[in-house]
């Protein structure tokens, strides 16, 4: 077993048992503008891709960073359950409130997406 391999199996029977209070059910969803030619119209397509992540506030000094507001959150999901990569603008729902993802980034090992998002 690779070491990202066995990373994310770690982490994700932390999320399954140690972590499992703190996991919430998530939907991203991703929409996409096709263009239609021959009638010069536009039509959108949602499509929901159901995963689970921890949804956290940012450390206060985190919150030194401009581009951190203190009302932003941080989505931390796992790559491997999560069959699309998430996009700046797509949207994050918790089952309560709908979160608009305004930065990506991913662990060195390739095993985590950490979102910062805002409401």
């Amino acid at each position: 077993m690779g070491l990202q391999a066995e990373l994310q199996a770690k982490i994700g029977k932390a999320f399954d048992e140690k972590l499992s209070d703190a996991v919430a059910s998530l939907t991203l969803s991703q929409k996409a503008v096709t263009f239609n030619p021959v009638d010069n119209t536009t039509s959108e397509v949602v499509t929901n891709i159901a995963t689970r992540g921890v949804v956290g506030d940012y450390a206060l000094e985190e919150l030194n960073d401009t581009s951190v507001k203190p009302t932003d959150v941080k989505i931390t999901v796992l790559q491997n359950e999560l069959s699309v990569e998430p996009k700046i603008d797509d949207i994050v729902n918790d089952g309560v409130n709908n979160y608009k993802i305004i930065n990506i980034k991913k662990d060195p090992a390739k095993v985590i997406w950490k979102l910062q998002c805002r409401r």
